[in-house]
């Protein structure tokens, strides 16, 4: 969410945790555990959203032998934009840099 948020300059919108038997039965989780996740974008734009989801109570199973704990994915995404320079000015300072590599 870091990278999103400080460097991209995206806001958080929504967020929550949902747990349940519903949640438990949508997304296949096991009894007791919960989704947290959040929004992140512009609360004037719906388009181009990112939804940072996180299972909590949840333990899994490794189906792929590359991925090793926390790495488990990642996302591939274009932003069209006028200009880059605030993107640019943030990226500048190293908490910025810092804060977007979780550190």
């Amino acid at each position: 969410e870091a990278f999103y948020v400080n460097l991209l300059g995206l806001d958080r919108v929504a967020s929550g945790l949902l747990t349940g038997s519903d949640i438990e039965q949508a997304v296949g989780l096991p009894k007791g555990a919960g989704l947290d996740y959040r929004v992140l974008g512009r609360a004037e734009d719906p388009m181009g959203r990112v939804q940072v989801l996180e299972y909590q109570g949840a333990r899994g199973k490794g189906l792929y032998h590359r991925a090793k704990p926390p790495a488990l994915g990642h996302l591939h995404a274009t932003w069209h934009v006028r200009t880059v320079a605030p993107l640019a000015a943030r990226s500048t300072g190293s908490s910025a840099l810092s804060a977007a590599r979780g550190g």
